[in-house]
């Protein structure tokens, strides 16, 4: 810096600068900034009330739809399908036919031995739950009998039965 301080044009330059004073600002910032809001504002003071009042008159004519709507119509068809019953060859034949007992004579003569809960799934759903068998009744079958209930020490002790 000293070296630029010898050059008579600088300094010359540098004096000029020096014995100038700043003049007050005449820019007044508060109102500068009333002045933008105001402009601001007054461009967009239509855009929420519009908005309000479009929003309003549409929820009314959507009540109005609602309200004023006509009942709706039940309109009823009958219509008839006609379905053939099923056909004694198109049976199960275990279920047609009435087997004998069987060697132990467990099953009485005039009914088929029991159906599997899969066998009773497809007959039902291929050709209705009227062509299930007739189930027993209570009187009919064979009385329950109690199981036993074990404690802790009944069944450690069959355990230890089992194993010699």
């Amino acid at each position: 810096m000293p070296e630029e301080a010898h050059h008579p044009e600088i300094a010359a330059t540098e004096a000029a600068l020096a014995s100038l004073a700043p003049l007050p600002g005449q820019l007044d910032r508060d109102q500068l900034m009333f002045r933008a809001g105001q402009a601001s504002a007054a461009r967009h003071h239509w855009l929420w009330p519009t908005a309000t009042t479009t929003l309003a008159l549409l929820s009314m004519g959507l009540g109005l739809a609602v309200v004023l709507q006509p009942a709706p119509q039940q309109i009823t068809h009958v219509v008839y399908i006609p379905v053939e019953a099923p056909s004694s060859s198109t049976l199960p034949t275990a279920y047609l036919e009435s087997p004998s007992s069987d060697a132990t004579g467990s099953q009485p003569a005039d009914r088929p031995p029991p159906l599997s809960s899969y066998q009773l799934e497809q007959l039902a759903l291929r050709f209705g739950v009227e062509a299930l068998p007739e189930t027993q009744s209570a009187e009919a079958r064979e009385p329950l009998t109690p199981v036993p209930i074990l404690d802790r020490r009944d069944s450690n002790r069959l355990l230890q039965m089992d194993n010699p």
